[in-house]
């Protein structure tokens, strides 16, 4: 029984909250070299760029989640073992 339960803590632990809001859009502009910076609102995306103006190179572009991507000289992330479904021999 206790890998059992072990396991059900694992899935609670990795379930989206229902206190926490999806994103739906982000505010991003670009800083340089592909790079973007982002928040939640139009207002502190504005600030942000307004903070950042010395590198800033475009203003405040709404975009999906889905959009943002990771910067493609990183090398994508190896796959978490914790996530994968255990095979039975």
């Amino acid at each position: 029984m206790s890998p059992v339960v072990a396991a059900f803590a694992i899935l609670m632990a990795q379930a989206p909250q229902p206190s926490s809001p999806s994103k739906s859009t982000e505010w991003c502009f670009e800083i340089g070299k592909g790079s973007t910076l982002c928040k939640e609102t139009e207002a502190a995306c504005m600030e942000l760029r307004r903070t950042s103006a010395a590198t800033a190179t475009s203003a405040c572009k709404r975009v999906e989640p889905h959009e943002i991507q990771e910067s493609p000289t990183e090398p994508p992330a190896p796959p978490n073992p914790a996530k994968q479904t255990p095979t039975r021999r």
